[in-house]
């Protein structure tokens, strides 16, 4: 049987496992814990991305079991505790996370206003956080809620790139002429040498130089003097002539910049008071490990950036005026503008591909603003927190998914939300 049939057979395999488990029937139960007695404590549930793992390969969320650990435990003797059990798609799109914020800030407030003697407190996992970020924007919420923990929790930190507020803040902006001029001339000749010449190569033929008639050459050569005309008079009214004002490219990076920062405000940290918060997490989390790859990505992305911009555009400009001249002058350009294309080409895809990749735990729609924005992921939030860091080898399997497992972490959260308690508000 030939190699392709059963690739495509174990690729189609694949494709219905994926859309069956997909369908799965979530079986979580999302109603809440209530007491027998007097609500003086409401504990809400907050998970995060995928809780049922990719492809729903779980039927529930397992630590929102009543007989879960944690669930058990913060119940106690069932007396006065109420555990709400929130419940979001889980997809990995900002769109995803701000839904579930309104739908959670809705839930908070009506929790609020139906038990407004009780203390209030979030238990969030992993990206949850973002949700619950959101959700706390209003004051009025966040400022009733008595406590919060974090468990094995990814602090999203997100600052702007380097070009972005020396050129979009300002109302002169030659960046937009840098791109069109600069864009559009790097394309052209690029299509140009393809079309007319053997791409530097003696012994591969250029395909399009090969098939394409001379006419059409001929019409090719006539329009690439065109291009270059209207670009030299571009330029020199860019530079000699226009007022620098915004143009629709800046408008329209403006606008994207803008919506990036959106996104960007509404999932990250409130400010909130220190004493508040807990923030517990496992020794090597694998999920953090996995972020800190991403990082690493991202930040090489950086390095291709400032070798493009500093050495490689450059080299391109002068061997784009070599091979325009090179017949005058008497020298072969064409292997230097061939590698000099080709470089920069190569470093400004692997650029945007490793900030795009990068960017993907947080969500497919953040990874669009990547030409904007420097993301990284860190243990806290700016600031003095406390941190619970789990001993070595305390639990078993993904130390991410089991965090709220963990019988010293139940234990830890137990003990941290009663001294939170002052002896007077409890029931």
């Amino acid at each position: 049987m030939p190699v392709w049939i059963i690739a495509l057979a174990v690729i189609g395999a694949i494709a219905i496992a994926v859309v069956l488990l997909g369908g799965r029937r979530d079986r979580t139960s999302y109603e809440e814990i209530k007491p027998k007695g007097t609500v003086c404590r409401v504990v809400t549930l907050v998970h995060g991305t995928w809780p049922r793992l990719p492809f729903n390969l779980l039927t529930e969320i397992d630590w929102y079991r009543t007989e879960a650990p944690l669930c058990k435990t913060l119940y106690g003797d069932g007396q006065n505790t109420l555990i709400h059990r929130f419940g979001w798609s889980g997809s990995n799109t900002i769109s995803a996370r701000l839904a579930a914020a309104s739908i959670l800030h809705a839930e908070l407030t009506k929790l609020l206003q139906k038990h407004p003697a009780a203390k209030h407190f979030l238990v969030i996992h992993s990206h949850g956080a973002s949700v619950v970020f959101s959700a706390l924007r209003d004051p009025s919420v966040a400022k009733q809620i008595s406590g919060i923990v974090f468990l094995s929790v990814p602090f999203l930190r997100v600052s702007e790139r380097s070009w972005v507020g020396a050129q979009l803040s300002q109302e002169s902006n030659p960046l937009q002429w840098f791109v069109l001029i600069g864009g559009a001339l790097l394309i052209w000749t690029t299509f140009y040498w393809l079309v007319t010449s053997d791409l530097g190569f003696d012994s591969i033929d250029s395909w399009l130089a090969r098939t394409l008639p001379l006419w059409l050459k001929l019409v090719v050569i006539v329009i690439n003097g065109l291009v270059i005309l209207i670009l030299i008079l571009a330029l020199f009214v860019w530079v000699f002539v226009l007022p620098f004002r915004p143009s629709f490219i800046t408008r329209r990076l403006r606008k994207l910049y803008q919506q990036a920062i959106s996104y960007v405000a509404a999932i990250e940290a409130p400010a909130i008071e220190r004493a508040r918060v807990l923030i517990v997490r496992p020794v090597a989390d694998e999920a953090s490990s996995a972020l800190s790859i991403f990082q690493v990505l991202s930040r090489f992305g950086g390095y291709l950036d400032s070798l493009s911009t500093k050495v490689i555009f450059p080299l391109y400009l002068l061997s784009v005026v070599l091979w325009l001249l090179e017949s005058r002058l008497g020298i072969d350009a064409g292997r230097l503008f061939l590698w000099s294309t080709g470089i920069i080409w190569v470093a400004i895809l692997a650029s945007q591909l490793l900030r795009t990749f990068s960017a993907l735990p947080f969500g497919v729609s953040l990874s669009l603003f990547t030409p904007f924005l420097d993301i990284s992921v860190e243990a806290a939030p700016p600031g003095t927190w406390t941190i619970r860091q789990l001993s070595p080898g305390i639990m078993g399997g993904l130390l991410h998914s089991s965090t709220h497992d963990d019988p010293s972490v139940v234990e830890e959260v137990r003990q941290w939300l009663a001294d939170l308690e002052s002896p007077g508000t409890r029931c």
